[in-house]
């Protein structure tokens, strides 16, 4: 216990202790470890959500400020969490106010343009000048508005489409900018998401989503996650007889824990194939892919004990393995169910019935 300095080591050494029941003051030592528990837990989420305050990009302050959200009694989270609003408020009035800036420019222009035309020409000249004068000044204003748009001036040309709301097709003009610039936000999202993954080495802490993961292989572009803490509790499956392809679990990883990433995220997201074969490995009896996964059993194994150990025991799968289990129509080949104990130790699971932790895989494409 007093060598406890992370949530994993906390929740081991109160399962040490509850293990020894009403030995001395075993009971009051484990509640005293599941709360530091908890408290290492908000402090790895406090911690990475003022790492990404720091950035200061509106996306990023986003997505601290939801960390914050989740921890609002945690430290000053609360605080932090109002000046994360506070400073999206700033960047996006920053913007507007040069828009608007802009705007009264462009204003000021054609009131001088005006006034010099209705000063110099006889009064019969200025009635026409009254109602040509605008039509040509946004005719030379919209063909402006397109060649801006044309460079790429995406926002000035919307600034300028937008003084011009109704003419031509102006405003068509304008859901087309806004499709333009919100493609543009998430591919530099998607960038600054893939450049903090393209130098990671296996065993490296990194965040991606609302959870931090380890590193557990890179190869091929592509870096494969296992995640550091336990997502939920769950049932392997309810029936006493289940395969991979067909357990809940399966179900559940791959939609509600699946669409808990933004859209951005699921765009670097893979499938990732597994297969079952017969027990001499000479025919594939089942082929199947997952956004979403469990580590396979050999895998766990080869984990080093620090990635391997949080505390709680957590699924693992032998995808590549036939378990036999005797049913109402004789033997029928299972992807067998393991677990990776507490302690680090990885064995057979007495049960796929039971409920024990999750700690779900993905693969990310780096290019």
């Amino acid at each position: 216990m007093n060598s406890a300095d992370n949530e994993s080591a906390f929740s081991y050494a109160a399962a040490r202790f509850d293990a020894l029941g009403d030995y001395q003051d075993a009971a009051q030592k484990a509640a005293v470890c599941r709360e530091k528990a908890v408290e290492c837990r908000m402090e790895s989420i406090y911690s990475s959500a003022v790492r990404m305050m720091q950035k200061g990009s509106e996306s990023e302050l986003e997505s601290a400020a939801k960390r914050f959200s989740d921890i609002p009694d945690y430290k000053d989270a609360a605080e932090l969490r109002r000046q994360c609003k506070d400073k999206i408020e700033a960047l996006q009035a920053a913007g507007k106010a040069e828009q608007e800036r802009i705007a009264e420019e462009q204003k000021q222009k054609k009131k001088k343009m005006l006034i010099a035309l209705i000063s110099g020409i006889p009064a019969i000249l200025v009635i026409a000048a009254i109602i040509t004068v605008p039509m040509i000044v946004k005719a030379s204003r919209y063909n402006k508005a397109v060649e801006m748009l044309e460079n790429g001036q995406y926002d000035d040309a919307k600034a300028a489409f937008s003084e011009l709301s109704g003419y031509k097709d102006s405003n068509s003009r304008i859901t087309e900018i806004d499709s333009v610039l919100e493609h543009q936000q998430k591919e530099q999202q998607k960038k600054e998401m893939l450049d903090q993954l393209k130098d990671v080495s296996v065993g490296d802490a990194v965040d991606f989503g609302n959870y931090e993961w380890y590193v557990v292989s890179t190869a091929d572009n592509q870096v494969t996650l296992l995640c550091k803490d336990l997502v939920a509790t769950k049932q392997f499956s309810s029936k006493a007889y289940s395969t991979w392809e067909t357990c809940e679990l399966r179900e559940w990883l791959n939609h509600e824990f699946y669409n808990k990433f933004s859209s951005v995220e699921k765009t670097v997201i893979i499938k990732t194939l597994h297969n079952t074969s017969n027990t001499n490995e000479t025919e594939i009896l089942n082929e199947y892919e997952d956004y979403v996964y469990l580590m396979d059993f050999s895998s766990a194994k080869r984990l080093k004990n620090n990635l391997r150990e949080c505390g709680s025991d957590w699924w693992v799968v032998e995808y590549d393995r036939i378990h036999y289990e005797k049913g109402a129509g004789g033997y029928t080949g299972r992807s067998a169910a393991r677990l990776v104990r507490a302690t680090g130790w990885v064995e057979n699971a007495l049960s796929v019935t039971l409920e024990k932790g999750v700690r779900p895989v993905i693969t990310i494409q780096i290019d």
